[in-house]
């Protein structure tokens, strides 16, 4: 009897510490998370900024063209960013660096375009965050002028000549023009160009060039308002030359010609003051003939009538 009551009790506890460690497997933490509780999470922020873009959106064929770039961290973790520049499809270059949260990378690219094009920036992340920013690059080529009058300054003492071609320009609003300097000489010499009179930006020309012979220079301006200007071209070598020249600019925009049956009363006096702004800027000696000569036409009448006042 009290062996039967001994093994039940046994079997009793066997079935306790079965289920006791059954409930323990049950609870027991995920492998792939042994030290956590599986509900709790932490998501990091990942992304970039592109802080700087800058970039010249005309460029004289054959001069190399530089473009600065720079971005942000702007998440949350050290993340390598990469830096990438294409135009059109071909990769310019590319630049990378790992940096902390808050801190920038930035580069200078530098290439050497060959004709118009699209300017791409992409800039990554290793996690995965792409940016992009895009530019229309233009690439000007500088025909030769057309032959018109020329004035040139030749030097006794220096076998050196050096002409401007033209002496005025009349300049469509937002259209470009330009303007040829020809040099001559006998000796090697190194000329500095320079001009003023206008914004830089309106110009595209060398500023220093190297001369044995004959050589020429073309200066590229697009003016950006109307009005009119004078643009002085100074050019001095190591030799001693010096030269100037004024070049007048007439910059207008450009207007619908009818004749004076189509115009409406209002545009035939825009037109009459039009042409004689012209007659007064370009003729400035006609001008003033024509107001003397109307003062002296009063003054005579004026004195013709005192005379025949006095008579009666």
């Amino acid at each position: 009897m009290k062996t039967g009551i001994l093994l039940a009790s046994l079997a009793m506890v066997l079935l306790l510490v079965s289920a006791s460690a059954s409930a323990l497997h049950t609870i027991r933490p995920r492998p792939d998370f042994p030290f956590r509780d599986s509900t709790i999470s932490s998501a990091q922020i990942c992304d970039v900024f592109i802080e700087k873009f800058d970039y010249s959106n005309k460029i004289l064929k054959g001069d190399a063209s530089k473009v600065t770039v720079s971005a942000i961290n702007t998440g949350d973790r050290r993340e390598t960013i990469t830096l990438k520049l294409f135009s059109g499809n071909s990769l310019i270059g590319s630049f990378s660096r790992t940096v902390e949260r808050g801190q920038r990378i930035s580069n200078e690219f530098s290439y050497m375009p060959t004709a118009s094009h699209q300017l791409r920036l992409s800039v990554e992340t290793n996690c995965g965050v792409s940016k992009t920013r895009t530019a229309s690059i233009e690439v000007i080529v500088i025909e030769p002028p057309q032959e018109r009058p020329v004035f040139v300054l030749e030097r006794e003492d220096k076998p050196t000549a050096i002409s401007v071609n033209p002496a005025e320009l009349d300049i469509k609003f937002g259209q470009g023009e330009v303007i040829e300097i020809s040099i001559e000489t006998d000796e090697e010499e190194e000329f500095d160009i320079n001009i003023e009179g206008v914004p830089q930006d309106w110009v595209v020309y060398e500023k220093g060039i190297a001369i044995t012979g004959e050589r020429k220079s073309l200066i590229f301006i697009t003016p950006k308002e109307l009005g009119i200007y004078t643009l002085t071209i100074s050019v001095s070598s190591n030799k001693g030359t010096e030269f100037t020249q004024d070049v007048k600019l007439f910059v207008a925009v450009p207007l619908e010609v009818k004749s004076m049956e189509q115009l409406s009363p209002l545009e035939t006096i825009g037109a009459l003051l039009t042409r004689a702004y012209e007659v007064i800027v370009t003729n400035p000696r006609f001008f003033g003939t024509l107001v003397i000569s109307f003062l002296l036409f009063a003054l005579t009448v004026g004195a013709v009538k005192l005379k025949k006042e006095e008579i009666f």
